[in-house]
């Protein structure tokens, strides 16, 4: 019931059905956590179902809920046994966005999406060279139904998409240039050519080559 819960919410995120979204996430953190109340163990799934009522609370525009919700899940998971830098990623990534929306705090956002970068470096090689094709970072539902992430190093397409916008939106046009185009190879080496990310990151290198006078390049 508590995966359906998540499943029925990351659609509803998806079609912009934003407030039955987060009645989906906050059932689905109330029946994981009945579960910890009968067992007293934390788990893996707990932790997300507080990434994903804080993608739910984000999106309906309750930026410090959600800043609350990725913080409890920053909380268990580096409370559980097999803990590794890297799982804080949709939490980190998260607090991210929330710097950038809510306040347009653009050197704070950049400074989440470069830790997470830096963690996944550490423990993958830039890139994600050491990534394997599959590992147990493919635990959310919503990245499952949003993202395709069957091969975790879209990842790190995805942060390098992140602060290429941020600094897009600082007007910052050479830099944002920089990490878009680092972002690119990265989804169409995971997600493929037709999804909607890679389309989005065609986009936003566009935008920049016309910002920079390069319009052959923005064609």
């Amino acid at each position: 019931m508590a995966e359906l819960r998540d499943i029925s919410g990351s659609i509803n995120l998806e079609i912009n059905e934003f407030q039955t979204a987060l009645a989906h996430q906050k059932e689905h953190v109330r029946l994981r956590e009945s579960e910890f109340a009968r067992t007293q163990i934390p788990t893996k799934k707990l932790a997300i179902a507080y990434d994903s009522l804080g993608c739910a609370l984000m999106a309906n525009g309750l930026f410090d809920q959600a800043a609350e919700a990725y913080k409890k899940s920053v909380e268990i998971r580096t409370e559980l046994p097999d803990f590794k830098k890297v799982d804080l990623f949709n939490a980190l990534t998260g607090h991210g966005l929330i710097s950038w929306r809510r306040g347009h705090d653009c050197t704070k956002a950049v400074e989440y999406f470069q830790e997470v970068l830096h963690d996944r470096e550490e423990e993958y090689g830039k890139n994600d060279t050491l990534c394997p094709r599959y590992d147990d970072m493919l635990n959310s539902l919503y990245e499952l139904l949003c993202y395709k992430s069957l091969m975790p190093n879209s990842r790190t397409g995805l942060v390098l998409y992140y602060i290429g916008t941020v600094r897009q939106s600082e007007n910052k046009w050479f830099e944002a240039l920089t990490y878009q185009q680092r972002a690119l190879p990265r989804f169409l080496a995971t997600v493929g050519p037709d999804h909607t990310l890679t389309a989005r990151t065609y986009y936003k290198l566009s935008q920049n080559w016309l910002h920079l006078g390069a319009y052959a390049d923005a064609l």
